[in-house]
């Protein structure tokens, strides 16, 4: 058990108002512990099982925990994490070209091109996105999962850390640690227009969706890797790829990112920049993470860091494999329930910005730059700072007279999830000791606990009955480490099955000294004490009903896709699924991050989940129940074969999306079409700066022209922020 301080220790004890016997149960103050009251006729020698066979307990004191001396220097994003430098040389930090420079510094929404006058804030370059197809992925730096990359496992080992991971790959496991704390809490959507007012609040089905990872060990560290389990799919996934080249497209001068399409002849051997990407180490007491940095300005705050994120219109996100029908929707206001900037800003508070706030902490960044795209055209862009993302999520900052200067909302809460999950990982890697195991993590919506499946990797089940060693303190039943025959038979269990064991966390919040809820929890001011109370326990539940609660989650990861357009039948399905191949696998480097490589739609699968109007079908599949932002790791062992029961019918609602994108498309074309017979010239207003270049057919405006009415929704989203229609109240997981 952690050591509580005394002052905490006073505090927690008056607020409790029972303790815990010897069996876990609940006991009065006036029982004596072990002593509790007898039900009439039990025999006194009947003992009821505990429901652990481990249990360990304790307290983070905020206070304690705030004003404790640290060797890192003050940060204004937290102070959980200490920068490390890295021990290689690395790419300079990408910067925004085209001039998009100018929208981390206007707040809300910047329309690539104004609806109304027509006249283009950026470049005309930026409109038409190249096809995936085109774009040669073999020549950008590849993926590096963390059990593979060489300089974190130094810089581990260098400092003494026992636990490495990236973002995506620790993102899924502090999001449910937040489930936990949060109590449910709601997301805030008091900013958005009444089209949303009776909107759901909650976390988004994808967003909660279990997350499974791997931790494998090598010379005493383990790495955090994202486990798909056998059916990854995401290489079929268009918004994977389109990460990638988004990520370039918005970064590069016109005629450096040219020479990335395939129409390119390859740069000749020698010319590559072998160098890696530039990424942030960071230490907390236990876990040395690394964040890839995507962007950088000398002008935002801070270190000028920024995540560079993609947002996919709904129609995308809901209906992956249509990608090309779809690409055809349009985003035509500012506001509304659909067709609107506003329901894709709802959709990402409540599906997204818990990640990005984590990752954005993890990398010590400023923000994200949010590009809207349809994967065929872009729509507009959007700077959105850590403190706007930490209002929607945990509610705005109030400064006190009790401490002006004291660290944010968000901060603190980061802190206490990187800290309790440190806990975890500790009581993970006992269970098996110095060997990989894979586990899957869920907090459920309006549960007091959260539920942890830890199993080993390496198991060979074809090899007769397997004798495993068991870990002291554990049933028979629970099987720990995979032994050799011979050995202390008498500490030893044959099973057939791998072993398994269930954890569960809770938490009890305390402010001021007593007890809350979790949204009060989160709410707490500056100058209240937070102190979280916390117990991990390792279930007595037999093997088997484990294995169901497990094979229980898993169902819960599973989504199914949408057939395309024009393919009704299962084998019209397998053909067209088999020749599905976006970035020429047999030569590109994959860009299937684990968080912090690539910048791919947010909820590309998660968000698939969500219904439109009443649909509760699930249309896509995924892991973490996100394809990560910047994508999720790839699969060692390729593409996987086709399986039939990942596919469905399309719904009555996917139809009406698909009606509105065939509807944009035949507008699109329409009033190209009239443009073309006008003669009429593009329009740009100001300078297109740092890499644009205008055609021959295009037309600058200056600055002071005064048409700014091309941007005068800046302003307007500025208060409103931006979000998405849900007409599905009652939002199914």
């Amino acid at each position: 058990m952690v050591g509580r301080p005394v002052g905490a220790m006073m505090r927690f004890d008056r607020a409790r108002t029972s303790i815990m016997d010897c069996r876990g149960r609940s006991v009065g103050k006036d029982e004596k512990v072990g002593m509790g009251p007898q039900r009439r006729g039990e025999p006194p020698h009947i003992r009821h099982p505990l429901p652990y066979t481990r249990r360990v307990e304790g307290l983070f004191d905020d206070v304690r925990d705030l004003n404790a001396p640290s060797s890192s220097k003050p940060s204004f994003v937290n102070n959980v994490l200490e920068d490390i430098d890295p021990p290689s040389e690395h790419k300079p930090i990408a910067r925004l070209a085209h001039g998009l420079d100018r929208v981390l510094f206007n707040p809300g929404v910047h329309w690539l091109q104004d609806p109304r006058s027509r006249v283009y804030n950026f470049t005309p370059w930026l409109e038409s996105i190249p096809k995936v197809t085109d774009f040669a992925f073999e020549r950008v730096t590849g993926f590096i999962r963390s059990s593979q990359d060489n300089d974190l496992h130094t810089l581990a080992k260098i400092h003494s850390r026992p636990y490495v991971g990236s973002t995506s790959s620790l993102t899924g496991l502090l999001s449910h640690i937040y489930f936990l704390m949060s109590g449910g809490k709601d997301i805030d959507t008091s900013v958005l227009s009444g089209a949303f007012a009776h909107e759901p609040t909650n976390f988004t089905p994808g967003q909660r969706m279990p997350a499974s990872v791997v931790l494998r060990y090598t010379d005493g560290v383990w790495a955090v890797d994202s486990d798909k389990d056998g059916d990854d799919d995401s290489e079929k996934n268009v918004l994977t790829w389109m990460g990638t080249l988004l990520e370039k497209f918005l970064t590069l001068p016109e005629p450096e990112f040219k020479t990335l399409l395939r129409s390119t002849p390859a740069p000749t051997e020698g010319e590559e920049d072998d160098r890696r990407e530039a990424y942030r180490y960071a230490k907390s007491d236990r876990f040395l993470m690394r964040s890839q940095l995507d962007c950088v300005d000398p002008r935002l705050p801070g270190t000028g860091v920024f995540d560079v994120k993609t947002r996919a219109a709904v129609p995308i996100r809901l209906d992956l494999l249509n990608f090309e029908e779809n690409s055809g929707y349009l985003i035509r206001t500012l506001h509304g329930p659909l067709e609107s900037f506003e329901k894709e800003y709802y959709d990402l508070i409540r599906s997204a910005f818990l990640k990005y706030s984590f990752q954005a902490r993890i990398g010590n960044m400023d923000g994200v730059f949010v590009a809207y795209h349809s994967t065929a055209r872009i729509f507009g862009f959007q700077y959105i700072s850590l403190e706007e993302m930490d209002a929607r999520l945990f509610g705005p900052d109030v400064k006190t007279a009790g401490a002006p200067n004291g660290p944010t909302r968000g901060a603190r809460i980061f802190e206490k999830c990187v800290k309790l999950l440190e806990r975890v990982m500790d009581e993970i890697v006992g269970v098996f000791g110095e060997r990989s195991v894979k586990c899957t993590i869920e907090t459920r919506e309006r549960s007091p606990k959260m539920n942890i499946w830890v199993e080993p990797v390496e198991w060979d089940a074809g090899k007769g009955m397997n004798v495993v060693k068991l870990n002291e303190g554990e049933e028979d039943t629970k099987a720990t480490k995979q032994g050799k025959d011979g050995e202390g038979e008498e500490n030893r269990v044959k099973t057939d099955e791998p072993p398994i064991v269930q954890i569960d966390v809770e938490v009890q919040n305390f402010v001021a000294g007593q007890p809350v809820w979790g949204p009060r929890a989160i709410g707490v001011a500056p100058d209240e004490d937070w102190i979280l109370h916390w117990s991990i326990s390792h279930s007595s539940l037999d093997a088997s009903r484990i294995r169901a609660n497990l094979a229980s989650a898993k169902e819960r990861q599973f989504r199914a896709w949408n057939f395309p357009a024009n393919i009704s039948r299962p084998e019209e399905m397998k053909a067209w699924w088999n020749a599905l191949d976006f970035g020429g696998r047999k030569n590109a480097a994959s860009p299937l991050g684990d968080g912090d490589e690539t910048v791919c739609d947010e909820e590309a699968v998660g968000k698939l989940h969500e219904v439109v109007a009443g649909d509760e079908s699930c249309v896509a599949l995924g892991v973490n129940g996100l394809i990560e932002e910047e994508g999720p790791e790839a699969n060692e062992n390729g593409a996987q074969p086709f399986n039939h029961r990942l596919f469905r019918q399309a719904s009555t609602n996917i139809e009406l999306l698909r009606q509105l994108s065939r509807d944009g498309r035949e507008e699109t074309l329409r009033a190209e079409a009239e443009e073309e017979a006008m003669g009429r010239e593009k329009i740009v207003w100001g300078l297109l700066g740092n890499g644009g270049v205008a055609s021959s057919e295009t037309k600058e405006v200056a600055e002071d022209s005064g048409s700014e009415s091309t941007v005068a929704q800046a302003s307007e989203m500025g208060a409103v922020d931006a979000a998405e229609k849900r007409s599905q109240e009652n939002d199914k997981e």
